[in-house]
This record gives structure tokens, sequence and C-alpha cells, in this order.
């Protein structure tokens, strides 16, 4: 799926993200291997409650995730936001609903899923295995390392549930937000957490995330530029001489978005302008 020199982005499933996507030359496009997660539905603060079905929803995403090149490339895709007791009208599950309107549009998809999801979540990832043959995309957090008693054992219970090996499956190590004060830890706890993952050089793919960049931009001064250190691009290149040679992740990051989707309050929100641009140091 990727190696190493690929750069796998977590997407928000904005209109603007999926536009940029079909904008790459094909031969970026080739080394990027997004994940696109399917937003939650909108909150109706003036109805106090969602303000639209969960099919008016998903109603369009299989075509833009069409216009995104996932005709010609893949994509991974990840209904973590949507609610868990969430059904279509006709009480399919979302994320069958998703695969499957894709699947009539013959895009190459691949389900994420996690060691935390419902049983009726796996069923679904089970069985849009069982139909596209494509494996699945295992997002492992922070919070599994830290309260699993036994990793390995779980990763295996969930790979069982699915009928898949570790090599049709593309592991993501998801670490999160990574600012304030905790980035020398995650420097140094990161090598670590790969070494304990069980049969490391086995999965398909391996992609190590995370992102410095603030929920807020609130307190940075208006009118003046102000840098934001891309922790995650450091930790990504520090493991290079780390790892040695026991496997190179690909780097994958939040744009410049932060881990939890926006949701404000359109009454009380004060609108503002700014521009984010990011750059990576090379060599």
């Amino acid at each position: 799926m990727f190696d190493h020199r690929s750069y796998v982005p977590i997407l928000k499933g904005r209109l603007g993200e999926y536009g940029a996507l079909h904008e790459l030359s094909p031969e970026i496009r080739a080394g990027v291997v997004p994940v696109v997660e399917i937003p939650p539905i909108p909150w109706d603060y003036a109805e106090e409650r969602p303000s639209k079905t969960i099919d008016r929803h998903l109603k369009d995403v299989s075509k833009r995730l069409e216009q995104a090149g996932a005709r010609e490339n893949a994509i991974l895709v990840d209904l973590l936001w949507i609610a868990e007791n969430d059904r279509m009208a006709d009480g399919t599950h979302p994320l069958t609903y998703v695969f499957s309107t894709a699947r009539e549009r013959g895009l190459q998809l691949v389900p994420v899923t996690g060691l935390m999801r419902g049983e009726e979540y796996q069923a679904a990832c089970r069985d849009i295995v069982r139909r596209d043959a494509r494996g699945t995309c295992l997002r492992l957090q922070r919070e599994d390392f830290d309260e699993s008693q036994d990793l390995g054992q779980q990763i295996a219970t969930l790979l069982d549930c699915l009928n898949l090996s570790p090599s049709d499956a593309d592991l993501l190590l998801d670490l999160r937000a990574t600012g304030g004060t905790e980035g020398s830890a995650l420097l140094a706890a990161v090598p670590s957490f790969i070494r304990s993952i069980p049969r490391l050089v086995g999965w398909r793919s391996f992609a190590l995330a995370a992102t410095a960049f603030p929920e807020s931009l609130v307190g940075l001064p208006p009118l003046e530029v102000s840098r934001i250190v891309r922790l995650e691009w450091i930790l990504w290149r520090s493991l290079i001489p780390r790892l040695g040679r026991l496997r190179l992740p690909a780097f994958s990051d939040y744009g410049i978005a932060h881990v939890q989707p926006s949701e404000v309050d359109p009454r009380v929100m004060r609108p503002s302008a700014s521009i984010v641009t990011r750059s990576m140091m090379r060599g």
C-alpha cells in the first residue's frame, strides 16, 4: 500500500481537502495515501439537535471520494466520528453504506478500524474486507499502549475477527496531539511504542501520525506572523537513526488541523481571518 517514502495525511473530510487531492498531479498523488475521516453530523445549536439525518450526511461521500481520485488510488476511510448508534433509515450501518455506494463507483477504499470500536462496526468492517479483498487499516492510538494489558493479544484477536493476517493490513500508529510540554517525553517514548508492536515487519504498511497544530488559534497575536514548531516532523526525523533496521514508518500528520473536529456555535462565534501555511526542513 505505502512505504516510508509515502505521505499519509489524516483529513477531516472537508470539501477543500477533496478538491486539493483532485488537483494533485498523478505523480504526486501516487505517493499520497490519505486517511479521510468522515466528519460528525453538524449540530444545530438553535434547535438543539443534529442539523441533518445520517442519510443526508453521507449521501455524497462516495461521489466526493471519487473526485479525490479514489478510482485510481487507494483512500483509507474512517468513521471514527460517526456516533456508534447511528444507522441509515433502512437500518444499514453507516460504514456498510459508505463502502457499498463506493463499490458501485469502482472506488479503491480501505476501511479503518481500531481496538476500541464497537462490535457492529467490526462486523461491518469484516463484511467489507470479505467483499472487497483490500484488507483494513488498524489505527492504534497512544491510549491503546497505556491501557492495554496485552496489546499483542488484542491485535491478534481483532485480526482473527476480521479473518486477516498482518500482511493484509496497514498499521497507523496515531499519537494524536503532541503540543504543550509533552513533546520531549514523546520523542523518548515513541521508539519503545514501536518496538512493542508485534510482528512489525510483517504488516503490509506502517505509518506514524501526530500533530502539533493547536486546537485553537486563540491567543496568537493578530496581524502578526506566529510560528508553531512542527514536532511531528521532528519526531519522524528523529526515528531514522533510532530505529535501526527495525522499520521506518511513513510520515503522517493532520495537515493544518487539530485532532478534534472543529465545532463552534455560529450564534456566538466571532469571525476572524487567518492564513495558515506549513513548511518542512528537508535534508
